[in-house]
This record gives C-alpha cells, structure tokens and sequence, in this order.
C-alpha cells in the first residue's frame, strides 16, 4: 500500500491521483490511499475510481481516527469545519463530459486554461502531451 497525505487550503486536485498511481506502479503496491485536510475536485474523484485510488478526506479521516480511539477527542476548528465551500452542482463547475478519453493513452482528457485560452489536455500529463481545442 502507498499513501500520500496532503495538507491543502483548498481541494486537492487530480495531480496529487496521479502521483500516487506512479507511485503505487513504482513501489508494486495493491492498493493507494491519498490523504487529505480537505475534500478532492470533482475530477480528482473521477480520475481515482477509474484507477482504483482511495481518496480520504477530512470527515473520513476523523471517523477513521474515532473507529480505533473512541475516547479520542477531536478538535475542529472553526476554520476549517464551518467556513465549507459551497457546494455548486457539478454541471456547474466541470464544463467537459464525464466521458472525454485521450485517444492516445486513455486517461480523462481536462479542460486546461493556457497562454492561448481554453483547451483539453489528458490528465496523463507529462508521459501524455495530446491537447484538443474547446
């Protein structure tokens, strides 16, 4: 098993899946974890299901925590437990469909902001460089 722990003031994006899955290539490993203080980006939970990566966030990782220790207290601050994003549907913020597939290597191809405006570019980046025009 590998793990990557994550401390973040923001969601954790698809970079950090796709870390932990070379990574868990490298090492031989069954299984990976990515841990984190916040919560993932709609397309880092897409890009884990579809490469068998665990995503732990703050809410699990407390329950994880309470399940071994029930007598541990946890302390949560005000910060970061009653100052949650607002949830916006995923239509919302992810303008690419679900379904969008390199052609070259099969990973999730993502909308990209460049020098030259929007395009879609494969979450395989850098081992995958195909880019699509919006």
């Amino acid at each position: 098993m590998v793990v990557q722990a994550k401390l973040y003031s923001k969601n954790v994006g698809l970079k950090a899946v796709q870390e932990i899955r070379t990574a868990m290539d490298h090492y031989g490993a069954t299984s990976a974890w990515v841990v984190s203080n916040r919560d993932y980006t709609e397309q880092a939970y897409t890009l884990a299901k579809s490469n068998g990566v665990r995503l732990v966030n703050r809410e699990q990782l407390i329950e994880m925590i309470l399940a071994v220790n029930p007598a541990q207290s946890v302390s949560k601050p005000v910060s970061a437990v009653d100052k949650k994003p607002p949830v916006v549907p995923v239509a919302a913020t992810i303008e690419e469909p679900d379904d969008l597939e390199c052609p070259k290597c099969g990973y999730l191809l993502v909308k990209r902001k460049g020098k030259r405006g929007e395009f879609y570019g494969c979450s395989n980046f850098p081992k995958c460089r195909h880019t699509l025009s919006t």
